[in-house]
């Protein structure tokens, strides 16, 4: 048994008992057997369990590693008094009880004997021959004990018989207890001579006895082999002593995370023991050490892990001592596998890809039924789709190069477009690639170098087209209007309705003029700037005319050939007008004659924008690119690749300073706007940020001052301040109304000062924005007055705002800037409530 006492973040102590034969699970899971809490703990982060002799502490694979007493370890052994951390929890180990050999029982002292009193008796002993007498005292043994027999060579009397040349002596006085011989016995003195002969014969010359049958060299043999026997037991003892200690020695640096030192340690073992009991188990440990030596952060040593991990497995799989190992060994397959599957994600490396596949299948040989549960719980599916991933989009990355390449030597810089396109449609991030752009930079190489200048010159014509129907019949309804509280000359407004173009006096809305333009006509009447005429576009012949603003006389028109899509740029006594076809034609304002034009050769959109110096003009694709035109000499100097989609461009770009807004409906519900900057000359714009906006925007957004206003169609507002032009995000978001979840229609805004704007839209009316507390707040309400049917018109004092009611037509109203009052109101191209009849002589018409 084992005691931990846990420490939790909160400063709360518990303690834990282990058993040897349950692991512990930690973690933060409530499966656990330790549920621990706080940040940085995973649902299972390790476990503590009993391993031969000790219990070891694991890190799961997906904490990688433990915090043992100071140290990041993968595994080890447990000792009292050891630290665990796991995230804020500390884990000590209070108690710990090892299988350490129990001590040999100590034996009992011996019981001493009980003393057995002895007599002592007191003798006396008389010797014959001897001038006085001696008396000693004889302890009596407490057993008798036989009297030893005396040898016949302590006689005196026999020695001197065994010598013939001497003469016999006197006998000397004899002790009574030596007996005489008596005489009807044979002598004592002729057996011994026998005897002694005998011996005497039997002896041989010194040197010369025979060694094999010597009782002292058979002792030495007898001795040898003793000690020969002894030399082998005691060098068995050894040998299987230091096997032990080897063995030993190896598991403990194997639990300690020493891999190549147990490594040594275990073929040493092996070497010097193949046939010890613990050898197979010893190659296991061995192979499953080979396997922990590979696993390393780095991720340079998954692939030779891998290869471990099978060798162990086809040498030791079938050994019974595998059983205890597979668990651990399928740990380690799974985070080798999520190593190889992770660095195949990040090297985009087929290979590593394959590796990581088959450590599945390695996995699932070592776990069997198990190995799908364990393969869920881990991030190895997840590692293996990304790793997927990313090879899938390295192999159309190289395919849409290649594309792009044979576009490129064919010169066919819309293919190279297209290419790019189908690329960027899947992987968008690959929109940065260095190969892309590179090749993107040469395909707009090819688009400037393709456009053509047509210098041939088209006079415009001063005279009214013919029209067989002759002039129309429209219907005006006006309100009553109200008197100008503030001084000055209103100007004209204007508005398209029912096919028709129409002027109105911006003092009381009353009708100036009215043509007919078609129902296709792309814009409603716009004003020449510091001039009292204006341009309309006459979609039923393609023409663009000058008209007066205030009368509707014709100055000139011009045919174009092809139906456009925005009005024109007015720049000093030219304007520039763009035909979808990709032309850029220069026309003379003051007689409608075509001077020049180019052929760019690629379909564009909307109104070109000029640069503050009037240079350059910018003028937008109807997909994919932005165009730099020069107009001192007219050629293209510059193609940006935008890559917006076809259709997605509503209005011409807008501008502050030298900043280039590209206003892009790219979603569904949403739009964004591509911000980009010119440089000091403006002839290269340079995109440096994109801003997501809530609704569609449909015209060019108003610019006041340092801000500019962001209008869309969920009544949605949001005004930004232009900052740096070396920052990242020049434009900040300052203030703003939150949009609405559905749209309301299309939505126009006109910013008069700094601090307000008028929108026709869902919400029509006058928002003023407080910079310095970041709120916009409604200041005039109009409510539902309709969809918006055209851009916000200023005339003197007031703004006149274009609507579709519901009775048909378009509703001009002119609304006070100071008071928010309608001034008047006028519905141009109104449904006749009954049908019209005509007088008698045909002069008046009777509704």
């Amino acid at each position: 048994m084992a005691t931990l006492e846990i420490h939790e973040a909160d400063g709360r102590a518990r303690f834990v008992e282990l058993d040897r034969d349950h692991p512990v699970l930690l973690g933060s899971s409530p499966a656990c057997d330790v549920v621990l809490t706080g940040e940085g703990i995973l649902p299972v982060h390790g476990r503590i369990r009993w391993r031969g002799r000790r219990y070891k502490v694991s890190a799961s694979p997906d904490a990688e590693y433990l915090e043992v007493n100071g140290r990041k370890i993968v595994s080890a052994s447990l000792r009292q008094g050891d630290e665990i951390r796991v995230g804020p929890c500390r884990i000590f180990v209070l108690k710990l009880d090892d299988a350490a050999a129990p001590p040999p029982a100590a034996e009992e002292p011996p019981k001493p004997a009980a003393p057995r009193p002895r007599d002592r008796e007191e003798s006396r002993t008389l010797y014959q021959g001897a001038s006085s007498s001696v008396e000693a005292a004889v302890l009596k043994p407490a057993r008798p004990t036989r009297p030893a027999k005396a040898s016949i060579f302590e006689s005196d009397a026999v020695l001197d018989d065994l010598e013939d040349d001497r003469g016999a002596p006197e006998p000397p006085a004899r002790p009574a207890s030596i007996p005489r011989s008596s005489p009807g016995r044979p002598g004592a003195l002729s057996r011994l001579r026998a005897r002694w002969k005998r011996v005497r014969e039997a002896e041989d010359a010194p040197g010369r006895e025979p060694i094999a049958s010597s009782p002292t060299v058979l002792a030495l043999i007898a001795l040898l082999g003793v000690l020969v026997g002894m030399g082998f037991w005691l060098n068995a003892i050894i040998a299987r002593t230091m096997a032990t200690r080897t063995y030993d020695h190896a598991v403990g640096l194997l639990e300690d995370g020493d891999n190549a030192t147990a490594i040594r340690e275990f073929d040493a073992f092996l070497a010097r023991n193949p046939e010890d009991a613990r050898a197979a188990k010893a190659r296991t440990l061995r192979a499953l050490a080979n396997v922990r030596q590979y696993i390393a952060v780095s991720g340079e040593t998954w692939s030779r892990a891998l290869e471990a991990a099978r060798e162990m497995v086809e040498q030791t799989g079938g050994l019974p001592e595998f059983r205890d190992e597979k668990s651990e060994l399928g740990d380690l397959v799974i985070r080798i596998g999520e190593g190889l599957a992770d660095r195949a994600r990040r090297r985009v490396d087929p290979e590593s890809l394959a590796e990581a596949e088959s450590a599945v299948t390695l996995h699932a040989e070592i776990a069997g039924e198990s190995a799908s549960a364990f393969l869920t719980k881990s991030r190895l599916p997840d590692l293996l789709n990304q790793a997927r991933g990313a090879i899938r989009k390295s192999e159309a990355l190289k395919a849409a190069l290649a594309a792009m390449d044979a576009a490129i030597v064919a010169e066919s810089a819309t293919a190279v477009y297209k290419a790019r396109d189908a690329l960027i449609q899947d992987y968008g991030d690959l929109a940065k690639d260095a190969g892309v752009v590179s090749r993107m930079v040469r395909a707009n190489d090819l688009m400037r170098r393709a456009a053509r200048v047509d210098p041939a010159r088209r006079p415009g014509v001063p005279q009214e087209p013919p029209d067989p129907l002759g002039p129309p019949t429209i219907l005006v309804f006006r309100s009553k209007p109200e008197p100008a509280t503030v001084a000055g000359a209103a100007a004209p407004v204007f508005a398209l309705a029912d096919g028709s173009a129409y002027a109105l006096d911006g003092a009381d809305g009353a009708p100036l003029w009215s043509v007919p333009v078609g129902l296709a006509s792309p814009f409603i009447p716009t004003p020449v700037p510091g001039d009292a005429t204006v341009l309309v576009a006459d979609a039923r012949l393609d023409e663009l005319a000058r008209r007066d603003a205030r009368t509707g006389r014709l100055l000139w028109r011009q045919s174009l050939g092809e139906p456009i899509d925005g009005p024109p740029l007015v720049l000093g006594e030219h304007l520039y007008q763009t035909l979808p076809s990709g032309q850029v034609v220069e026309i003379a304002l003051a007689t409608g004659e075509v001077e020049r034009s180019m052929n760019l050769g690629f379909p564009l959109t909307r109104s070109p924008t000029a640069d503050e110096s009037g240079r350059f003009l910018y003028v937008m694709g109807r997909k994919d690119c932005l165009f730099t035109i020069g107009r001192d000499p007219f050629a293209c100097v510059d193609v940006q690749y935008l890559g917006h989609g076809e259709g997605s461009i509503p209005c011409a770009p807008g501008r502050l300073g030298r900043f280039l807004i590209v206003a892009e409906n790219d979603r569904i519900a949403d739009g964004r706007w591509r911000v980009l900057v010119l440089d000091d000359e403006g002839a290269r714009p340079r995109l440096v940020q994109s801003i997501g906006l809530a609704g569609w925007t449909w015209d060019v957004p108003p610019v006041s001052g340092s801000s500019i206003w962001a209008v869309g169609d969920r009544g949605g507002i949001q005004v930004f301040a232009a900052g740096d032009y070396s920052s990242p995000e020049p434009l900040r978001p300052i203030a703003g109304l939150a949009p609405d979840a559905e749209s309301s229609g299309p939505a126009f805004g006109l910013a008069p000062t700094g601090r307000e704007i008028w929108t026709a839209a869902g919400r029509s009316g006058r928002f003023d924005l407080d910079a310095e507390r970041g709120m916009l707040t409604g200041r005039f309400q109009l409510g539902p007055i309709g969809t918006a049917a055209g851009p916000v018109q200023r005339s003197g004092a007031r703004v006149v705002l274009a609507n579709r009611p519901e009775g048909g037509g378009v509703a001009l109203r002119a609304v006070d800037m100071a008071s928010g009052k309608v001034a008047w109101e006028t519905v141009a191209g109104a449904a006749w409530p009954t049908p019209p009849v005509p007088s008698a002589d045909g002069s008046a018409l009777t509704a």
